[in-house]
């Protein structure tokens, strides 16, 4: 049951967002990003308590997953930068030079 929680925070998510960008004509803006963050907090929370029921440690889980997106994120260590490209441009009149 506390994984289908975790479906039911995140339609409360979607709603929220939905409601702050006004997607809804009938309704229009019925929520601020203040409220969607919130709802973004509450998934974060029962994911982790999920997870917990399910006999893991919640901190061992969110630093693992902290240590995957921290990978992803960083350069490759190995793999030179590509070299800059720059656009070909037309000449101006800065580019003459006077006699």
């Amino acid at each position: 049951m506390r994984i289908l929680k975790v479906a039911e925070e995140y339609g409360e998510a979607a709603a929220a967002w939905i409601g702050a960008t006004g997607q809804n004509p009938r309704k229009g803006i019925t929520h601020t990003l203040d409220d969607v963050a919130a709802e973004l907090g509450d998934i974060a929370f029962t994911a982790l308590v999920a997870a917990a029921s399910l006999g893991y440690d919640p901190r061992t889980v969110l630093a693992a997953v902290a240590t995957k997106v921290s990978t992803r994120l960083a350069p490759p260590a190995t793999s030179p930068a590509p070299p800059a490209s720059r656009p070909a441009r037309r000449p101006t009149a800065e580019d003459e030079v006077s006699p």
